[in-house]
């Protein structure tokens, strides 16, 4: 290794945390640092390029389902995955108000809850129709959750694959069984 060369790899050690900074190829986004500790973790997406990245999974899931004319595996498979998907999108709406919370700010906490709370709503009406298995609640919700996702663009090629809601019924009927405000 020359002297202008930088090794592939660097180990830091920082408070009780052991963690390895890889040198990224340039198309990668974010951090490249893996923990190979327990205590620290680093997230490489903001809240809202979760949010972003859940709503496009949501739109492409959305464009899928409107193919289908009635409550089949697959069509289960989606709407189990968007009401999993719309629990994370809450979660991450969650996170977000509480850091306001600890600094104070109610009011924007406040609202921006309630303008996500479109959410939460959907999300229990696509369980309900999904659990008593009424394919017009389900396409009346999705409907409506279409309006919500209209202006999402889509990536040309998704990272998350064609179809992301594969499983997501198993998914979906553990997590309902081991919640009990499910969702």
């Amino acid at each position: 290794m020359g002297p202008r060369q930088r090794p592939l790899t660097r180990r830091h050690v920082a408070a009780d945390v052991a963690f390895v900074e890889f040198d990224c190829p340039r198309t990668w986004r974010g951090s490249c640092i893996q923990e190979a500790g327990v205590a620290r973790v680093f997230r490489t997406q903001t809240l809202a390029q979760q949010r972003r990245r859940l709503l496009q999974m949501v739109a492409q899931t959305l464009r899928a389902l409107a193919a289908h004319t009635g409550l089949d595996a697959e069509a289960r498979d989606m709407v189990a995955f968007l009401i999993l998907t719309l629990r994370q999108v809450m979660e991450t709406v969650d996170t977000a108000a509480s850091a306001w919370e600890k600094r104070d700010y109610w009011l924007k906490a406040d609202q921006f809850r309630r303008d996500w709370d479109w959410a939460r709503r959907l999300a229990r009406a696509l369980d309900a129709a999904l659990q008593a298995e009424d394919w017009t609640a389900i396409t009346q919700a999705a409907a409506e959750l279409a309006g919500r996702v209209a202006q999402v663009r889509l990536p040309r090629r998704p990272r998350w694959g064609a179809a992301p809601w594969r499983g997501a019924w198993e998914a979906w009927r553990a997590a309902r069984a081991d919640a009990d405000d499910f969702p």
